[in-house]
């Protein structure tokens, strides 16, 4: 009895440190958004949440002529609340809230029109350099160096065109799609009248050993041309061309079917999800707790990874319970008109509807 009482504690002390990680690397980033002020109209403010629990902000106030004022100091996390640990020993106190920060006085309360929100990290140098393939269709690219090498995968065409600097590129039609068992890897096999390929695609985290770029994906090309026995194997990173429309923020309007009125809702509490579509990671809140976790984008499915939240328990889980159960481990067809993301079940069922935030 007792040494399952200790390996129940050490579990949930396990637990416990996996989500305070996943916590620190969602908050790490910049924030920015208006705060109240006493003699002006309001401040400008910017707070940068390092990985290393320091931080620095800077406030400045709007259509007042005197300089920035910026801080610095440690930050730490916990129970949802956001502690600013000022050099000078100043104490400043934020509530998260989906994929906002609310400023809180000095008894712990939300301070009326006291709001930051977080920037999107989606980088728009990644939206200029896909955007040529995505006009095209291609929902995977993947590259190489020494030699320079690309592939590019169409799903709706079922298509696979290798190119290889120097040589002239192939074209494989009706290629062939099967995961292997029990390991995050999709293969991808097609045939021309005189080449053989296959196509690793393995969810790791990669980096172009010449640039430097950071990529979600491995990538291993295995060639072979005519009646050779030779195999070139070519080693790489790649990355699924999500659609554009998918990233930012959306407020859940409708939960199989059931308006989001319908439910008991904390005060203060938004139900939403974030959708980053460069770090393929999603957060938000579900009435009750936040929480994280990954996704993969290609075409119109959405395959969600496991979902980690806070564990705070409030009055009324059934919202929270409903969104779980979609979210955690889903695989989705997706629809995307007038501003509305609707999920759809392998069955047609409709699961779950978004309305963009402005």
């Amino acid at each position: 009895m007792k040494r399952s009482i200790i390996l129940t504690i050490c579990a949930a002390l396990i637990l416990a440190e996996n989500i305070y990680s996943q916590n620190q690397n969602e908050l790490a980033g910049t924030w920015q958004g208006k705060l109240p002020c006493a003699d002006c109209e309001y401040i400008n403010y910017k707070l940068i949440l390092l990985s290393d629990n320091t931080y620095k902000d800077e406030m400045d106030y709007y259509n007042k002529d005197v300089k920035p004022f910026q801080t610095a100091g440690k930050w730490s996390f916990s129970d949802n609340i956001l502690t600013l640990d000022e050099s000078t020993g100043m104490k400043q106190k934020f509530r998260l809230s989906g994929n906002t920060l609310n400023l809180l006085d000095a008894s712990g309360n939300s301070v009326p029109q006291g709001q930051i929100t977080r920037m999107t990290k989606e980088q728009p140098v990644e939206t200029d350099r896909w955007a040529a393939k995505r006009s095209k269709g291609i929902d995977f690219t993947g590259m190489g160096n020494e030699p320079f090498w690309n592939i590019d995968l169409d799903l709706d065409d079922k298509t696979l065109t290798y190119s290889r600097l120097g040589e002239s590129s192939i074209t494989f039609t009706n290629i062939k799609e099967a995961a292997v068992m029990d390991a995050p890897v999709i293969t991808y096999q097609g045939n021309t009248a005189k080449h053989e390929i296959s196509v690793d695609i393995i969810k790791q985290e990669c980096t172009d050993n010449m640039a430097g770029d950071v990529f979600p994906y491995k990538v291993t090309v295995k060639l072979r041309t005519g009646k050779s026995l030779k195999v070139d194997t070519l080693n790489g990173c790649g990355t699924y061309l999500a659609d554009l429309r998918l990233g930012g923020n959306w407020l859940i309007s409708k939960v199989n079917g059931k308006d989001i009125s319908e439910y008991k809702i904390m005060k203060e509490k938004s139900p939403q999800m974030v959708l980053s579509l460069s770090l393929e990671r999603f957060s938000g809140n579900a009435g009750c707790n936040s929480f994280f976790g990954s996704f993969e984008s290609k075409g119109n499915k959405l395959r969600f990874g496991k979902t980690a939240s806070t564990m705070m328990m409030c009055p009324d889980m059934k919202l929270e319970n409903d969104v779980f159960s979609i979210i955690n481990e889903g695989y989705y067809s997706f629809i995307i008109e007038n501003n509305i993301l609707t999920l759809i079940d392998m069955k047609g069922n409709v699961v779950i509807d978004f309305i963009k935030a402005d």
